[in-house]
């Protein structure tokens, strides 16, 4: 998840009420994991260090009640404006 896209979710989800950790990376997020208990994960699968999909069984092996929502960036590569 790039850091946009995360200052937009966290903006959005603080302004309902919502409390929650926004992480930039795997390896900040599997160190969370083992200090805290989540109720809902949004999972870029594109990352840096490591898959969306190896974090999600890593963490999905923690708890496998966690629910996620996992997302995939789409860039467009046409020329049109």
């Amino acid at each position: 998840m790039t850091i946009p896209i995360l200052i937009i979710f966290k903006l959005f989800l603080e302004n309902d009420g919502y409390k929650g950790e926004f992480l930039t990376g795997p390896v900040y997020a599997l160190y969370a994991f083992r200090k805290n208990i989540f109720d809902l994960v949004l999972l870029e699968l594109k990352m840096q260090n490591m898959s969306g999909m190896l974090l999600y069984q890593k963490l999905r092996n923690t708890d496998p009640n966690l629910l996620f929502c996992l997302l995939l960036q789409i860039k467009n590569t046409s020329n049109t404006h």
